[in-house]
């Protein structure tokens, strides 16, 4: 009888083991880093000593794939969402999963009040605005110039213009 006690509670530990793995990479992955980031890692460390000696399973199964591929987005890091500028104002954006440039997949149409003002492969540009309350589109286009699909290929920011 005491040895099955002893399994429970072995059973028990590396359950446990495994469980708290799985919440430091999900953390991990969620960008859950600052002051915690370094007792996670030491944890981390523990767990795979740990699950090294006990059953395989247990160990790095799926909580190690690496995240899903997301589709290509645009985003505006200047101007801020409601920030108030001066006429020309420079537009700073980024792209993720999307490559800029000829024969590559597309480019990046700035619009100011939906029409255009710009169609570019850089991620920085000046735009004119005149004074008042509008509204900044930054929408990824293939090489054919035609919108692509999807609700993160296109954003749309309120910028005020003095």
């Amino acid at each position: 009888m005491p040895a099955t006690s002893g399994a429970s509670r072995l059973r028990f530990f590396f359950s446990s083991v495994a469980v708290l793995a799985a919440l430091v990479l999900l953390a991990a992955s969620c960008g859950g880093g600052g002051g915690g980031g370094a007792a996670n890692s030491g944890s981390a460390s523990q767990t795979t000593g740990s699950s090294g000696s006990g059953t395989p399973s247990t160990g790095t199964g799926p909580s190690v794939e690496p995240p899903a591929q997301t589709g290509p987005a645009v985003h505006i890091l200047e101007p801020g969402p409601g920030s108030t500028v001066q006429s020309p104002f420079t537009v700073k954006l980024a792209v993720d999963n999307f490559k800029l440039g000829a024969q590559q997949d597309g480019s990046i149409v700035v619009q100011v009040d939906g029409k255009s003002v710009a169609t570019t492969d850089q991620l920085q540009l000046t735009v004119q605005a005149a004074p008042g309350s509008h509204a900044l589109t930054a929408m990824l286009v293939d090489a054919h110039q035609k919108p692509l699909p999807g609700m993160a290929a296109q954003v749309t920011e309120a910028v005020t213009v003095k």
